[in-house]
């Protein structure tokens, strides 16, 4: 594979394997059996959600910037729902994907730890046969989510929650790794991004539109007409919605009944659609009169690729600096969460997982890390941080690249092998080679080094960096030992 250098020159890259990962993937692509029982256990402990627990809708955008949206000062943006979710709520600007790339952010998302735990650091969820899937499993990666994790669909489901998804998945198309094989009672959408072949649209895991079938411009619309009928549904207990969309993952498509409605072009008319599914899906809760008892979330997976906004931040979708990582993060729950506030402290979308559990009276697993931290006392005011360091993984090799508190960012790429050639992570797909750099988060987008005017902190943030690569090296997986 051959990669221009920041000087022009190219350089070939071999696909052989990576000695960082080929030891840890020998002993966990395929978990042995004894790990499957301590799920099982976990899940039939579990018990009903406490009466009265919320409903929960996670609206997941693909590759929205951190500033497509108008409440984050988007000028050309036309999001009145969203908007008014954040008018109306909690609105978080130092908010994280797990990673700045599809599949392992999901990872995180669904299973409250830094997708490494699953050596799930690239785009790993290939389509079956592909030449891409052949090269991951050269170089020892997976192509699905593992067995063993547990999902928090999953344990939602073992506490009475009707779960359900619709849109994007990419966490696996194997049998045995659909959404509704993982955790979710019902399912509809594609199993992976919209610029894949074949680009089918299955429900339960059966192709119901093919890819010759289906018109992306009213993808957005279908969407809707699905999260409407899962929100109507009778029954009076609780539910969660992953509501996960396809855009504005590009190409981009525009609903034609809209198109030219923005002062934002083809993009700007699709993140239009995508706010009128916000509003269906609140106007659908007002209908059912359960919009007070249901926690909304509005994030993204990662940050924006190359058409839309990530505001005043550095970089973009495949690398560790901001506008790779950070994204919008709106939490709307009237009663429960105040309205109109502004949280700076920082959190990233592994914190869902606690925070939703807890929320509903559920004890998180214990016999595994879980990298997360519950988000509910940052969200209410009663803390101003919950952690004291945040990861950020490149998702080409798999590093811990840098490292971040309340007030500063070191990001030192690490040498890693591949094959017989060395280079700094990010490999140069989306953003340059890289030196360390640390920079005052509060202050600048990550464009001065300042490590010769605070040294100290620079040395405490790179120990930081270097104890939790040396952790990860250790125990991987995270499974606490006896």
């Amino acid at each position: 594979m051959a990669v221009a250098g920041g000087d022009d020159r190219t350089v070939t890259l071999t696909l052989g394997p990576n000695r960082h990962l080929e030891a840890a993937a020998a002993r966990y692509r395929d978990p042995p059996p004894e790990r499957l029982p301590q799920k099982r256990v976990y899940l039939d402990s579990v018990g009903r959600a406490n009466d009265g627990a919320p409903n929960i809708v996670v609206i997941l955008f693909d590759d929205m910037g951190y500033g497509d949206i108008g409440a984050y000062g988007n000028p050309l943006a036309r999001t009145p729902a969203i908007d008014r979710l954040a008018a109306g709520g909690v609105k978080l600007t130092q908010f994280y994907a797990t990673s700045p790339r599809c599949s392992p952010s999901r990872v995180g998302l669904m299973t409250g730890r830094y997708p490494v735990r699953a050596l799930s650091h690239h785009c790993v969820f290939a389509p079956k046969g592909s030449l891409e899937e052949m090269a991951l499993h050269a170089n020892c990666l997976i192509t699905h989510i593992l067995a063993d994790e547990i999902r928090l669909p999953e344990i939602l489901s073992a506490a009475g929650y009707r779960t359900g998804i619709i849109g994007k998945w990419h966490l696996g198309k194997e049998p045995g790794f659909f959404p509704n094989e993982l955790g979710f009672q019902s399912a509809f959408g594609p199993m992976h991004s919209n610029n894949k072949k074949p680009f089918n649209i299955y429900r339960n895991g059966t192709v119901e539109i093919a890819t010759k079938d289906v018109d992306q411009s009213r993808l957005t619309a279908l969407y809707k007409s699905e999260a409407v009928k899962f929100i109507e549904k009778t029954g009076d207990g609780p539910f969660f919605l992953y509501m996960s969309h396809t855009f504005p993952h590009e190409p981009h498509h525009a609903d034609p009944d809209h198109r030219g409605h923005t002062p934002g072009g083809e993009s700007g008319d699709m993140i239009a659609d995508l706010d009128r599914n916000v509003a269906a899906i609140m106007a659908a809760l007002e209908r059912r009169d359960v919009a007070k008892n249901t926690l909304v979330i509005v994030t993204s997976d990662n940050g924006s690729g190359f058409v839309s906004s990530v505001g005043n931040l550095r970089g973009r979708k495949g690398d560790t600096f901001g506008g790779g990582m950070r994204v919008p993060g709106i939490f709307h729950w009237p009663g429960r969460l105040p309205k109109g506030k502004v949280r700076a402290g920082m959190a990233m979308q592994i914190d869902l997982l606690p925070a939703l559990l807890l929320v509903a009276g559920i004890v998180p697993p214990a016999y595994r890390v879980i990298d997360s931290r519950n988000l509910m006392p940052l969200l209410t005011g009663k803390t101003a941080s919950i952690h004291d360091y945040l990861y950020n993984f490149t998702p080409y090799v798999g590093g811990a690249e840098a490292v971040r508190d309340e007030h500063f960012k070191w990001r030192a790429p690490a040498l890693m092998e591949q094959g017989d050639f060395y280079y700094p992570a990010p490999m140069p797909i989306h953003s340059t080679f890289s030196r360390p750099i640390l920079t005052d988060i509060h202050r600048d987008n990550e464009s001065y080094d300042l490590s010769n005017r605070y040294p100290a902190d620079q040395a405490r943030l790179d120990a930081a960096l270097k104890a939790f690569r040396a952790g990860l090296d250790e125990n991987v997986t995270g499974r606490k030992r006896d």
